[in-house]
């Protein structure tokens, strides 16, 4: 199902609808939805209706994100490493407003992911296109594309 929060709420004069067959759902329908389903929330890109992420929603990543953006990464997007990406990291930091949408997810190594929290290290940029790594006085140290990016460009994916 397809819906927004006017809709949720019945403030929408357009009904919610099947998200793979945007038929539209009674409100009744809807209604008995609610009552006993799970909701997901997530933001839609309104260029291709795609979900991005949830925003603001939850510092947590649903499973279906969390897929999306390791396997965008593969492996950590710190310049230079080649361990497998075990870890999300909010770009920009979430308890400083922060999304939590795929551009703003990064995959990284265990070990970069505590360089970042435990030394001051940074990464900067839109996680779907490019990203750079910052020591912790700013200077840049490298910048990286996403895994699919590399592929989609003829090189080969990373050996696992």
């Amino acid at each position: 199902m397809h819906a927004t929060p006017d809709q949720l709420t019945g403030e929408a004069d357009t009904p919610a609808t099947l998200a793979e067959t945007l038929t539209p759902l009674a409100r009744q329908v809807l209604s008995g939805l609610l009552c006993d389903g799970d909701l997901e929330v997530h933001v839609d890109d309104p260029l291709t209706g795609r979900p991005i992420g949830i925003g603001r929603a939850s510092r947590n990543v649903p499973a279906w994100l969390a897929r999306a953006v390791l396997d965008r990464d593969h492996r950590c997007r710190v310049p230079g490493c080649d361990r497998p990406a075990v870890h999300l990291h909010h770009v920009e930091f979430y308890e400083h407003g922060g999304p939590t949408d795929k551009a703003n997810l990064s995959g990284l190594c265990w070990h970069h992911h505590q360089r970042i929290h435990l030394d001051g290290f940074t990464l900067t940029g839109n996680a779907d296109h490019h990203l750079a790594w910052r020591d912790q006085r700013g200077r840049l140290i490298g910048t990286t594309r996403p895994a699919l990016h590399q592929r989609l460009l003829g090189r080969p994916p990373p050996t696992t």
